[in-house]
């Protein structure tokens, strides 16, 4: 099970892609699949939250630990965060810049435009 984020400026351009082809290629170990940035990111991750996949199903509690990590990362007083949040959305700076050195292990970065 899956459950599909989307930012409220997100739109689906090409209703030719299956979602389902999009999750058979998401590792089963993954937690959390997003799409790789097209422009430059701050941090290692250079991820594109604005539309993601979260890992349900048996393994919810360990997706909501790691999306609750993600939250309280960024309600931080952290300078290196503050910084990149006033010229990037605040929490793909921190997926970017925290979370993914940490979690890389449980996120999925997609090809982009596959989100």
């Amino acid at each position: 099970d899956w459950v599909m984020w989307m930012d409220a400026d997100a739109s689906i351009i090409d209703h030719s892609v299956d979602l389902r082809f999009v999750i058979s290629h998401i590792p089963q170990d993954k937690l959390l699949a997003v799409s790789a940035d097209i422009w430059p990111t701050h941090g290692s991750g250079a991820c594109n939250t604005g539309v993601m996949l979260v890992r349900g199903g048996d393994r919810a509690k360990e997706s909501m630990a790691l999306l609750e990590e993600w939250w309280q990362t960024a309600n931080t007083d952290n300078k290196d965060i503050a910084r990149y949040k006033q010229d990037h959305p605040g929490e793909q700076a921190v997926l970017n810049i925290e979370l993914w050195p940490k979690h890389s292990n449980k996120i999925h970065r997609l090809p982009f435009c596959w989100l």
